[in-house]
């Protein structure tokens, strides 16, 4: 089975502005999951949905920028900064990277400072069109849509 239309699902949803779908959708792109393999495509999703204040987008910018290439340049005050917002939020791995990395101490220092101005940005969130095709059927002997009270 092809992972495409999961793809495309998550497509139609990071566009409309959830910050979920957009990590998800960067998570296809990283692995080429109903996609080719594009990492800077990944990271520009991860990168909008950690703006929003997702925790595992967060440690995902994190860790692209701790290691750089593919799109991303090298730079460990961002990764501090992304990695601390994300361990702040239960992310262990992001805890335990900080813990044992040996970031230098003026990164490390800007990072926590970059972190403590962070500000969520939600994007707004736009209506997406539901494909027919994909909506389920009720299951046996619950009765239509329409007899759900649904209205259509």
């Amino acid at each position: 089975m092809s992972d495409a239309p999961l793809s495309l699902m998550w497509f139609q949803r990071a566009e409309a502005g959830d910050p979920v779908a957009q990590f998800n959708l960067g998570y296809c792109f990283e692995m080429g999951q109903g996609t080719p393999v594009d990492h800077e495509s990944a990271f520009r999703w991860y990168l909008r949905a950690a703006k929003q204040g997702y925790p595992r987008a967060q440690y995902h910018v994190g860790l692209a920028y701790s290691y750089g290439g593919q799109g991303v340049d090298w730079d460990l005050t961002e990764a501090c900064k992304w990695l601390i917002l994300a361990a702040k939020h239960g992310i262990r791995e992001a805890e335990e990277l900080l813990r044992h990395s040996q970031l230098p101490a003026e990164s490390r220092l800007l990072g926590e400072q970059a972190a403590k101005l962070f500000q969520p940005r939600p994007e707004p969130r736009k209506a997406i069109a539901c494909n027919p095709e994909m909506i389920l059927p009720p299951p046996a002997g619950t009765g239509s849509a329409t007899q759900l009270g649904l209205g259509f």
